[in-house]
């Protein structure tokens, strides 16, 4: 039943249905070339809370353009998020 509400679209790249904000198409980024090629290409990342059976999750922080990144946490527009708690998804226009 979640796959046909929320089914994925080739190469990890979903489309999301909701208010105004939530209708977006998004990638999640989990690899540190993920999020270099976010912040080279300035990608707006927000900053998602989700639990395995949650197909939506629930946004923490609009977060912003990707400043800098190591193996352990991700920094946004000025706040560091740990990334293994964490989604991290970049908006496609």
């Amino acid at each position: 039943m979640t796959e046909a509400l929320y089914p994925a679209i080739a190469g990890g790249v979903f489309c999301c249905v909701g208010s105004d904000y939530l209708s977006a198409t998004y990638k999640v980024l989990e690899s540190d070339a993920e999020f270099l090629t976010a912040a080279l290409a300035q990608s707006k990342v927000s900053v998602w809370f989700r639990l395995d059976p949650d197909p939506i999750g629930h946004l923490m922080d609009y977060g912003g353009i990707v400043e800098g990144y190591t193996p352990d946490s991700i920094e946004l527009a000025g706040a560091h998020f740990v990334r293994e708690r964490f989604e991290f998804r970049a908006y496609i226009k």
